[in-house]
């Protein structure tokens, strides 16, 4: 068992992830909303993950160490989709995948 977890540890990629963003949306209220601005927000440059919390408003993005994520270019990427940004977090969260 063990030289299975270390053979897919050793052939499994990894990512980096420089920064965790915690955005708060408004106008976010169904499973389609949510959907939409993940799939918006994937499109950025730089943005490797994207969690969608219905309950909380709230979407958690997830960059690439190698390129910044701009909060301009989040605002735009969210409210080109029709939703406001009430409030946006960051910190350092360097987690491999």
């Amino acid at each position: 068992m063990k030289t299975l977890l270390i053979i897919l540890i050793l052939i499994m990629p990894q990512v980096l992830i420089a920064e965790e963003i915690k955005v708060t949306v408004s106008g976010m209220v169904c499973s389609f909303c949510a959907q939409g601005i993940k799939k918006n927000l994937m499109k950025v440059p730089g943005v490797k993950e994207v969690i969608p919390n219905l309950a909380d408003k709230t979407v958690l993005i997830y960059t690439d160490e190698a390129v910044t994520v701009t909060d301009p270019q989040i605002a735009t990427v969210i409210n080109d989709a029709g939703y406001g940004i009430l409030e946006t977090s960051r910190s350092s969260n360097e987690k491999v995948n």
